[in-house]
């Protein structure tokens, strides 16, 4: 599929594209994003079935569709018997580069017998990702403390870590920008407070845009073709100008996509 657009182009870092919504109707989706601005949005799975479906839309759309596989924390006490499946797929598709949406979630999951099936995941993952040089897209939510104290001990340098939808402390969130992280905002700015909070402590070095689509944003499905809307936000709340802005965090993604070397600081 041609990616020709004559508007700005945009990056989604974070879309649930194997969800049904998205998935049972994807070439209308994408037809319509790649006419506002998108260039690439990346796939993100929470069962070895939707990294199936991931690896399947980046097949079918290889210069739009970037897949990450991987096993949410939400599902990790179920799905934790997949882990030998996601090696032998990895193994076996050497152009995935990005493993999630993975991570701790002690907010949402409050049974806390769930908690060593997480880790266990968590551990099998970060593990692949320093064997494989791999990028992670981490869901921290409740678990912010322990995902630094995480990607402080373990060899996966912080660059090679997005921070999905930050929502913890400020304390905790300068100890992971100091570990290099990249934390990736969306939609949510729109209202939340304590989003547009967190993205004023942000560096635009660190900054990427995300839908985490189809999550709803007061009644609106979140999808890629809103990143315009993210970044007129970001650019309202942090008082840039917005084409420097959008050099950023173009810049940023790519980066961290593994297609363009960062510039120095």
């Amino acid at each position: 599929m041609s990616l020709k657009t004559t508007h700005a182009s945009y990056i989604d870092i974070h879309c649930h594209l194997p969800e049904n919504y998205f998935f049972k109707d994807i070439h209308t989706h994408i037809t319509q994003w790649i006419q506002q601005g998108l260039i690439h949005v990346v796939s993100v799975s929470q069962d070895f079935r939707e990294s199936l479906r991931s690896i399947e839309l980046s097949k079918k759309y290889p210069d739009m569709v970037i897949p990450s596989i991987g096993i949410h924390p939400w599902k990790a006490h179920k799905k934790h018997n997949e882990l030998e499946q996601f090696d032998q797929l990895l193994s076996e598709n050497r152009k995935i580069i990005i493993l999630g949406e993975i991570g701790l979630d002690f907010h949402f999951i409050s049974q806390k017998e769930r908690y060593s099936y997480q880790k266990k995941v968590l551990d099998f993952f970060f593990e692949q990702a320093e064997k494989r040089n791999l990028r992670v897209m981490l869901h921290v939510k409740g678990a912010e403390e322990e995902i630094a104290r995480y990607i402080e001990t373990r060899s996966l340098p912080g660059k090679n870590c997005c921070i999905h939808w930050y929502s913890g402390s400020i304390q905790i969130l300068k100890k992971l920008i100091d570990l290099d992280c990249f934390f990736s905002c969306g939609p949510a700015l729109n209202y939340s407070r304590n989003h547009q909070q967190i993205l004023k402590s942000v560096p635009l070095t660190r900054l990427l845009t995300e839908s985490d689509g189809n999550v709803k944003y007061q009644g609106r499905v979140g999808h890629p073709g809103m990143m315009p809307e993210v970044v007129d936000l970001i650019a309202t709340i942090t008082k840039q100008k917005k084409h420097e802005l959008f050099q950023f965090i173009i810049e940023n993604s790519l980066y961290y996509l593994g297609k363009k070397e960062k510039k120095s600081a």
